[in-house]
């Protein structure tokens, strides 16, 4: 920091220890020795290193590269933390690739295999120049803004030593949020963690923290995972004391008004909502606190469900709408979205995770009878699509063919779809371009 004293002087102060930030994936100062400081890096041409600082000498810098994937560091599975003798940091990385095939019979990044010889008539095991049987196996991952991620795995490192070590994860389990407990009861460090469950198939868990977790304890150096807690969890915390974890519970839908306001939802998701900002609407209107010839509607994934369906049930009564990534075709969504329970559950019908539910000709025809797709024709009000091509949890295929049918019957609709963007629309192209779209669409509207 550089300060300017009353005789106009200027004079340098040092706050704190200065610390490369640049391609920082997740840094963690110590909570013992604030001198110590943790860095997660990943660098061009997809080196990946550990970093620790003291004050501000790169004390260690480990490469990774070849142990695992990249770097987690988002809110579901991101997590770094010091154990209590600085000594070692564990943290969550993708699981590491698995070998493509090379030119000369071996793998691509370098680790070859004991093919055993040429090709034979016993398929077990490795085949000479062909790839790790387990790089092109169908599987699933987690969704929304998870799209193309290996699953995440815990990595702990000791400093001291440079050993690097993916540890093994329960069956059936994905884990995330990891962090060292205190060394009180026990001569191995030991971990808590998240643990999202999973079977047959993972589903989408971006915004839907009510999937099926746990929190798991383990000692470092052993395949033992102790649940201490099951449910819809997550975030574990080690107490000031040292003698509890705490974690997030989370119920099932909003609880702004109460669980029964969340159940009443249930069955009648095309008709609640809509009533009610209908009624909201016409009730602003009727004490003139509002202008009924400027009224205009803006609404993304669930609200732009409602707005599409009040387009068709409303005509008229928006001067413009505006739909985010809306779900225009329950049925279809069910088929292709991360989270195809979501359009079983809003309708009141049973979906089992373990034996994801067929999609019978009774199931679609209800999702049909709610969606906004069957009113197509009604539509006569200006309307715009913000779509993001990307998108996992309300993919733009549906919202394409709404598009086309509205402008084969001449509805004034205008579509715009972002590449490379998902469900959000949060990147800074797509929220500059949807910003200006949203206002110059409005303008228009009003002039006509």
């Amino acid at each position: 920091m550089v300060l300017r004293n009353q005789n106009g002087n200027l004079s340098t102060v040092f706050v704190g220890a200065p610390v490369d930030t640049s391609d920082t994936q997740a840094s963690l100062r110590s909570p013992t020795d604030p001198s110590l400081v943790a860095v997660l890096r990943s660098m061009s041409g997809s080196r990946r290193v550990v970093e620790v600082w003291r004050n501000s000498t790169l004390n260690k810098c480990i490469d990774v590269t070849d142990t695992h994937g990249d770097f987690y560091s988002d809110s579901v599975f991101g997590s770094l933390s010091w154990s209590n003798d600085n000594r070692s940091i564990v943290y969550s990385a993708e699981r590491p690739e698995y070998s493509k095939a090379g030119p000369d019979g071996g793998a691509r990044d370098g680790r070859v295999e004991d093919h055993g010889g040429d090709i034979t008539d016993d398929i077990i095991g490795s085949v000479g120049g062909v790839a790790d049987p387990r790089l092109y196996k169908a599987e699933s991952d987690w969704g929304e803004t998870f799209s193309g991620k290996r699953p995440p795995v815990l990595v702990v490192v000791d400093i001291s030593s440079m050993d690097v070590r993916v540890l093994s994860s329960p069956a059936g389990i994905t884990p995330g949020q990891v962090q060292f407990l205190p060394d009180k009861s026990s001569s191995r460090a030991r971990i808590v963690f998240t643990g999202y469950k999973h079977s047959v198939r993972k589903y989408g868990i971006a915004y839907c923290q009510n999937r099926p977790s746990g929190i798991y304890i383990a000692e470092l150096g052993s395949e033992d995972y102790e649940c201490i807690y099951s449910g819809a969890v997550r975030s574990p915390r080690v107490t000031p004391s040292g003698k509890g974890v705490v974690f997030l519970s989370t119920m099932l839908g909003s609880l702004g008004f109460g669980q029964d306001a969340v159940l009443a939802q249930i069955g009648n998701m095309d008709t609640l909502t809509i009533d009610e900002i209908q009624e909201a609407a016409s009730l602003i209107h009727s004490k003139n606190e509002g202008d009924a010839e400027a009224t205009v509607y803006l609404g993304g994934s669930y609200s732009g469900y409602t707005g599409a369906l009040l387009a068709g049930l409303v005509p008229g009564f928006y001067r413009g709408i505006v739909l985010r990534n809306p779900v225009i075709s329950i049925g279809e969504n069910a088929a292709i979205s991360d989270i195809p329970d979501w359009c079983w559950a809003e309708l009141g019908l049973e979906y089992d995770f373990d034996a994801p539910s067929e999609l019978t000709p009774n199931a679609f025809s209800q999702m049909w009878k709610a969606s906004p797709s069957r009113l197509v024709d009604k539509v006569r009000d200006p309307l715009l699509l913000l779509l993001g091509a990307q998108d996992r949890r309300v993919p733009p295929a549906q919202s394409l063919s709404y598009y086309y049918r509205l402008k084969a019957a001449n509805a004034p609709v205008q579509c715009k779809i972002y590449p490379g963007v998902g469900h959000p629309l949060n990147s800074v192209e797509a929220e500059r371009d949807s910003f200006v779209s949203i206002g110059r669409f409005y303008a228009s509207a009003f002039r006509k």
